[in-house]
């Protein structure tokens, strides 16, 4: 399924140093609501980009009030503090070989700062590879958006989360996902486990491989009985990269949350083992 076939023209999209990202204050993060929340439309995609973010909005986000803008206007506004910002942007991560870009969705505070790279970053989340010329995943934004909304509120009533940017304090929950069903896309499984039998082997709870399709259903009639999974890698998996492992609720909650580095003698682009075994024990 190609729901957004020009996202290979994302060349406009906003860069940001990875290693140059400043973090929120906990003073910055508890006036969030009191901001404005500018959501930057992409100039360079389909139309379908730009309304389902704004039909994601309009349905799950009520941490502030928000408007959609373009690149041009947010250049405008993003020196006022009174104003907050969620874009979707490119960011480098690792060096040399290990080096690879790949598309989040950031939270930033306005202000008086030159450059994007100083607006304050409240939070972040891994979409893409920048190299995914398919768009998929772009399916997933309404859960997203949901976990940001959610995720926001959560850190101003719990200062430690302002740093934790891998999302330890949901991974470490071990909630009980186990009991329900949860989507795959087979073909973003390692090699080992691209079969049910190989999965439930390991893993003797309920799976199903599905479509793209399947989950944005699924997320937009909000069935509490599934939960998927979402891989964010380079599209060939290129040796020492990351690879995202993440599985959320339909309804934006978050039960897992880590990375590896991807290991191309081994099966490594996917879900591992050891994680498998782990899920088996998330019984909160």
């Amino acid at each position: 399924m190609k729901m957004f076939p020009t996202l290979l023209v994302l060349c406009c999209s906003i860069q940001l140093l990875y290693s140059q990202k400043t973090t929120a204050t906990l003073e910055e993060v508890s006036r969030f609501a009191e901001t404005t929340t500018y959501v930057i439309k992409q100039n360079d995609l389909t139309n379908e980009y730009n309304t389902f973010i704004q039909e994601a909005f309009e349905k799950y986000w009520d941490i502030s009030h928000f408007e959609l803008i373009t690149y041009s206007e947010f250049e405008e506004k993003r020196q006022d503090e009174n104003n907050s910002f969620v874009l979707l942007t490119n960011i480098g991560i690792g060096n040399g070989e290990s080096f690879a870009e790949y598309k989040f969705m950031n939270v930033l505070m306005g202000g008086d700062f030159q450059t994007i790279n100083e607006m304050p970053e409240v939070c972040s989340f891994p979409l893409m590879a920048t190299d995914d010329e398919s768009g998929d995943q772009m399916v997933v934004l309404p859960a997203i958006i949901q976990f940001l909304n959610n995720h926001i509120k959560n850190m101003q009533s719990n200062p430690k989360l302002l740093k934790d940017s891998k999302f330890k304090y949901y991974t470490k929950q071990k909630r009980n996902f186990t009991s329900k069903k949860l989507y795959l896309i087979k073909e973003n499984q390692t090699s080992a486990f691209q079969t049910e039998e190989a999965i439930t082997d390991i893993y003797p709870h309920s799976i199903s491989f599905v479509e793209y399709f399947n989950i944005a259903d699924a997320i937009a009639e909000n069935k509490e009985n599934i939960v998927f999974h979402l891989k964010v890698a380079t599209q060939k998996g290129t040796n020492s990269t990351r690879c995202y492992t993440i599985i959320m609720g339909c309804d934006g909650k978050l039960y897992y949350f880590k990375y590896h580095t991807i290991d191309n003698t081994k099966p490594t682009n996917g879900i591992l083992a050891k994680e498998w075994g782990k899920f088996t024990k998330y019984t909160k």
